[in-house]
């Protein structure tokens, strides 16, 4: 089996409202994350412990006003491009925003 890697696919949300009591959220886009690198189909308990254990990576406040969340994720063989590189490629003839290989990073405790 080829080495496969997890993606976790995020949205960020902005804040459109007038005032902090409404604050009527609007996406304004989207992010993808690897998260983990294996060799075999993981479990759903192996995927949440990968994203989990990154989970104060993904998700947390840009600013004030804007939001990011984690709202799943997707497996894909290595050497495969993500849906939205493929995007990013089919219709703009360049992948500007790469998947973010956050599995190297290190936790200082």
């Amino acid at each position: 089996m080829p080495q496969l890697k997890v993606v976790a696919c995020t949205n960020i949300w902005e804040s459109k409202g007038e005032t902090k009591d409404f604050p009527m959220w609007q996406s304004v886009g989207s992010r993808e994350y690897i998260v983990g690198r294996t060799k075999k189909v993981p479990s759903f308990k192996e995927i949440g412990e990968m994203i989990t254990s990154l989970q104060h990576i993904l998700e947390g406040r840009i600013s004030p006003s804007v939001i990011e969340v984690i709202t799943g994720h997707e497996i894909y063989e290595s050497n495969n491009l993500t849906h939205n590189e493929n995007f990013q490629l089919k219709y703009g003839d360049a992948i500007d925003f790469p998947a973010e290989d956050i599995t190297n990073i290190q936790v200082e405790e």
